[in-house]
């Protein structure tokens, strides 16, 4: 993942900073509609803790957006985007807070019911009728901070293969225009956070 975008206008919010244009070769991944892929967390690996993961609470989500030409490369994401994944409560995926190794990321109460928390990677499902073609397949985290909503986003570059049924994905939305600044649901009351961390 990139460091935190707070500006959700930016287009930097689309697949991270400096990330619309290509500045080198990217591979593309061939993969079968039905079939699981993910994203995992690179460096840097934060001061107190032993590994890189997702060390802040918060939502996470994939989308996809299908390029209009053969040339992926070109795309920079300016299409439609729909939502493939969301994770808020914890799911089967998510750590396990009552084994020993994994009681010192569980600082707090408040931390600990997100999915994704100290999750070094996330996997999902490509949806079996998602149409074939080339996609930016994109994975984010939001941290509903106090003072201003934290975007960690990445972005890969895939083209699905689909022999069976078609579907139509929707709802649609752009990115940059999904997210608002303040916007319900992506930013923390400070008297809320306090609460929750001295619980």
């Amino acid at each position: 993942m990139t460091f935190p975008q707070i500006e959700p206008s930016s287009i930097d919010i689309r697949c991270g900073r400096n990330a619309s244009s290509l500045w080198t070769p990217v591979k593309t991944a061939t993969v079968q509609a039905g079939a699981t892929v993910g994203f995992g967390i690179g460096d840097p690996v934060i001061d107190e803790y032993d590994r890189p993961m997702i060390f802040h609470p918060g939502y996470a989500a994939a989308w996809l957006s299908k390029s209009p030409t053969d040339d992926l490369d070109a795309y920079e994401g300016d299409g439609d985007w729909f939502r493939i994944l969301g994770v808020t409560k914890r799911t089967e995926q998510s750590l396990d807070f009552s084994l020993p190794e994994n009681q010192k990321y569980a600082q707090y109460p408040f931390d600990i019911v997100w999915g994704t928390f100290a999750l070094d990677s996330y996997n999902f499902t490509i949806a079996k009728t998602t149409p074939p073609g080339k996609y930016l397949l994109r994975f984010e985290h939001i941290y509903p901070d106090t003072k201003d909503t934290q975007y960690y986003v990445n972005c890969a570059q895939v083209e699905i293969v689909n022999d069976g049924a078609i579907g139509t994905p929707g709802p649609t939305a752009k990115i940059p225009g999904v997210y608002q600044r303040g916007q319900p649901g992506t930013l923390l009351s400070p008297l809320f956070a306090i609460f929750l961390h001295h619980q």
